[in-house]
């Protein structure tokens, strides 16, 4: 602690293989329930709640978030000759991430109030002209989010694919999932089931 008329500071000594830390703790018997840490072996900053470490930075200024809501997963099964004049639900049954366990049953729940960026992308094969619309939407429990197509080709098309992208606003439990309908035409589009074509991601920006 500094003294006289410059700046006031407080230091705390650790060894090269050690960590400093100030704890928060609700009694003496209770384990740690928050936290702020220097570590000397990695030369990270870390802020944590109820024994985990959730916030990092390094010293190459490279900030994580390791419970930050982020996921992404992908549809592994074709849905096949999808009937027309209803909303069905895609299937993303494979999931690549899921950071905060939010997602599940091709699902996203999200876990805490904010705005979420949401993602999906859709490929279609065995498109039919004579349907008088595709359309492609993203529901949560606030609102729908819908990019539509009108398939008005010279002759059906062998493939296609849809995408909807939005900053979307969500409370506390909102869900958001994946629907597709085509109206009209014939019960022959698939939505082909392939991680790399077929997706939904997201994560809560702020």
């Amino acid at each position: 602690i500094g003294n006289g008329s410059g700046g006031r500071g407080l230091t705390i000594y650790s060894g090269n293989d050690s960590s400093g830390y100030i704890g928060f703790n609700d009694s003496e018997a209770d384990s740690m329930r928050a936290y702020i840490q220097y570590g000397h072996n990695d030369d990270t900053f870390r802020i944590g709640v109820a024994g985990e470490s959730h916030f990092a930075i390094n010293s190459a200024h490279i900030l994580t978030m390791d419970k930050q809501p982020a996921f992404q997963a992908g549809s592994n099964a074709t849905q096949s000759n999808v009937a027309s004049g209803n909303t069905v639900q895609v299937n993303f049954a494979s999931e690549i991430f899921d950071q905060n366990a939010d997602f599940s049953s091709s699902t996203f729940t999200a876990p805490a109030t904010g705005k979420y960026f949401l993602h999906t992308v859709i490929y279609l094969q065995q498109v039919d002209t004579a349907a008088s619309y595709y359309s492609l939407r993203i529901t949560t429990s606030n609102r729908v989010y819908v990019e539509i197509m009108d398939p008005n080709f010279s002759a059906d098309l062998s493939y296609h694919s849809l995408t909807v992208t939005v900053l979307a606003d969500m409370d506390t439990n909102d869900t958001a999932t994946v629907g597709f309908l085509q109206v009209g035409g014939t019960d022959q589009t698939e939505i082909v089931g392939n991680v790399s074509y077929t997706y939904f991601c997201g994560n809560l920006v702020c």
